[in-house]
């Protein structure tokens, strides 16, 4: 399973984390707990029923993980439905409301479906405790939350500060959260600049642009279905 979440992440080989779960499957056909290194992959191949599926089967293995619970928040969000989505995400979050994992992708959940004044009491909860305000993801999602809460200065603020990151500490995704944040913002033209950066460098987390829906408002222009293409192609040459 580690092995496949490496080869997902690194080589964008979908086709051997494929193999990889077969040969678990085969080998241990009644343990569910490892699925989680596996939803991603059917993610990235735009297989979502597929992973929603497998998601809930590592989901009732054990409903005492927040992990899971994101996890399946995720899928349901990806599978086109809303609704489980945000039932899920809320159950989990009355079950473990101080989870840091739980929480950032609740923020995730609540950006898509519009509900900015929940992200922003979540937002709020991280910043409250011990969380890292360093993290690019977390600024990332808290820019975007203060900028659709009409809180520009704190929004500016935090921009700032990810760019700080981005010019000065070395890490992983730091160019797919600048990104991330411009689209969010409406400025398509350096969330596009930052995207090709991200591409150039093989940031792991560019192998889900084609689907993220952080990426919607860019679809149809001519720079990111390009950069889409170009995606596509390292994978089918690693598979």
């Amino acid at each position: 399973a580690v092995f496949a979440e490496f080869r997902m992440w690194f080589f964008w080989d979908l086709k051997t984390v494929e193999r990889e779960l077969e040969i678990f499957r085969g080998l241990s056909p009644s343990n569910t707990e490892d699925f989680g290194s596996f939803i991603q992959c059917f993610w990235n191949k735009e297989k979502f029923h597929e992973a929603n599926e497998l998601c809930k089967e590592y989901f009732y293995s054990d409903v005492t993980s927040p992990f899971k619970w994101a996890l399946l928040a995720l899928s349901y969000i990806y599978s086109g439905k809303a609704d489980s989505s945000l039932n899920t995400i809320r159950s989990g979050l009355r079950l473990f409301p101080d989870d840091k994992f739980l929480i950032k992708h609740s923020i995730d959940i609540f950006i898509e479906t519009g509900l900015y004044e929940e992200a922003l009491k979540l937002v709020g909860k991280l910043a409250e405790g011990d969380y890292n305000e360093d993290d690019p993801d977390y600024l990332s999602k808290a820019c975007i939350v203060y900028y659709k809460t009409a809180n520009e200065k704190e929004a500016n603020r935090l921009l700032q500060r990810l760019l700080y990151i981005n010019k000065n500490v070395e890490v992983s995704d730091v160019y797919v959260n600048v990104a991330q944040t411009y689209v969010a913002i409406d400025d398509h033209e350096n969330a596009l600049l930052y995207l090709e950066k991200a591409y150039a460098c093989h940031e792991p987390a560019m192998i889900a642009v084609d689907y993220d829906f952080y990426w919607r408002k860019l679809h149809g222009n001519p720079r990111f279905e390009n950069l889409v293409a170009k995606v596509e192609r390292s994978i089918r040459s690693n598979n």
